[in-house]
């Protein structure tokens, strides 16, 4: 036999291919313990690599084998071999044979097995060797650590999260085009999650809405990824961007259509919330006394607050409400052209409108934030179908048994249907109700 020709270590362990006369391999592994010679087959010398056998322990003996894809066709000699490795041969055959047959059978259950498996991140491992590497060179691992770190927080604020959508109806009593929409998120992107709530109105309206359903969240995640230490900029440049995206549809006409939009971004225990319009996000604290209350994450953009006012006349607009033929006051507060009374919109901000937008009507949302404490139960984002006859106080204490029993969607079902009676009470008309309810764990 000639001379050795390639020695590696595996395991402290030495393995060593030597070359007899007939052509053939032959694997030695060399130990103070234990010596044992493996012969392979030429048509297997090709495929197999000295450095990533697949080596176990069994009985205080290193049993070396190829790997698994070779495991039924490789031509090991098993004459020195014992038992009980004869059998572990086996069953790893078997096992494989068995899992395979088991994806064929149902490739999304394996799938689904396979992943089960597999953890999200994995803790970085710093070996004696990485150890002397330079700090610099680490950081990577640092920064996969608090990656780790601020996906468990939100693993555990986020308990669960509840939606639901129902259409009005017309003064037929005809059920109409819901032109609401809803952003659910939980986990949309690294550490954070997203929840928002959209209102359409006008004849496109359900349009417009569903338009910043699907771009909003793109273009919020695009904006993070260049600027990730602005999150508050980054959000007002995604409503702009994607107001201006809008209007220039062309499959949607946004002359006298938009969308109140408000939404709710949550970063590891912070809530960064933006509201353009009266669509509307409070979050319930359950004090120490045991009192709840209410907090606002947003406010409802009227026309007739004194900001808003100044801007929209400041802007060639006027604010009063709509006035019949006999000159009274009927409703809220709208927006209107100087000279011409159009468009009559009942908010200051909103997506779209672009004949509102000509007298102060804007997209640029308002953010604020909360710092999620311990007693924060829930939070809850609606359309104004909710808020017109519900106040915050109200909806808290209707969902709070809900939130005990962990029963979210039977909480949403409840606010919709106290919110109809209460339009039906009210109104010869009922409006869209949308409802995002996010149960968090309990903070310590």
């Amino acid at each position: 036999m000639n001379k050795a020709t390639r020695t590696t270590s595996l395991r402290q362990h030495k393995l060593t291919f030597l070359k007899d006369n007939n052509n053939s391999l032959q694997l030695q592994t060399r130990s103070q313990s234990f010596k044992q010679n493996i012969s392979i087959s030429p048509d297997k010398k090709s495929q197999i690599s000295p450095t990533k056998q697949n080596s176990v322990f069994l009985n205080g003996q290193l049993l070396t084998r190829p790997r698994s894809k070779y495991n039924q066709q490789a031509n090991l000699s098993t004459t020195k071999l014992q038992d009980s490795q004869k059998m572990f041969l086996i069953q790893q055959a078997q096992q494989q044979q068995a899992q395979q047959q088991r994806s064929e059978q149902s490739p999304a259950l394996h799938r689904k097995q396979q992943s089960d498996k597999v953890l999200k991140y994995d803790l970085p491992k710093i070996s004696p060797i990485k150890a002397r590497i330079p700090i610099k060179q680490l950081q990577s691992d640092m920064n996969q650590l608090d990656l780790f770190k601020r996906e468990q927080i939100k693993q555990n604020l986020i308990k669960s999260a509840y939606t639901k959508s129902q259409a009005g109806k017309n003064e037929d009593n005809l059920t109409k085009t819901n032109q609401d929409s809803f952003i659910s998120l939980q986990s949309f992107k690294d550490n954070m999650s997203l929840f928002g709530v959209c209102d359409g109105h006008g004849q496109e309206g359900h349009k417009c809405s569903q338009f910043i359903r699907d771009n909003l969240p793109k273009n919020i995640s695009s904006q993070l990824s260049q600027s990730p230490s602005s999150i508050t900029e980054s959000i007002s440049k995604s409503f702009i961007r994607t107001n201006s995206q809008l209007c220039n549809a062309e499959e949607i006409i946004t002359t006298f259509s938009g969308s109140t939009t408000v939404i709710s971004l949550i970063v590891d225990d912070t809530i960064y919330t933006a509201n353009v319009g009266d669509s509307r996000s409070i979050i319930c604290r359950l004090q120490s006394n045991g009192v709840k209350t209410a907090i606002s994450l947003s406010n409802d953009h009227k026309p007739d607050l004194p900001q808003e006012r100044r801007r929209i006349e400041q802007s060639g607009g006027r604010v009063e409400p709509y006035i019949d033929f006999d000159g009274s006051s009927l409703g809220p507060s709208r927006v209107w052209l100087k000279s011409e009374d159009i468009p009559g919109l009942a908010m200051s901000r909103s997506f779209g409108d672009k004949v509102a937008a000509s007298c102060g009507v804007i997209c640029e949302p308002e953010i604020l934030t909360h710092k999620i404490q311990e007693g924060d139960l829930f939070m809850v984002l609606a359309s104004d179908g909710v808020w017109e006859f519900l106040s915050n106080e109200q909806v808290i204490d209707m969902i709070y048994p809900y939130y005990v029993q962990d029963e979210g969607n039977a909480a949403c079902v409840r606010i919709v249907k106290e919110s109809i009676k209460l339009w039906k009470l009210n109104d010869t008309v009922i409006d869209d109700i949308t409802i995002v309810i996010v149960f968090f764990n309990k903070q310590k």
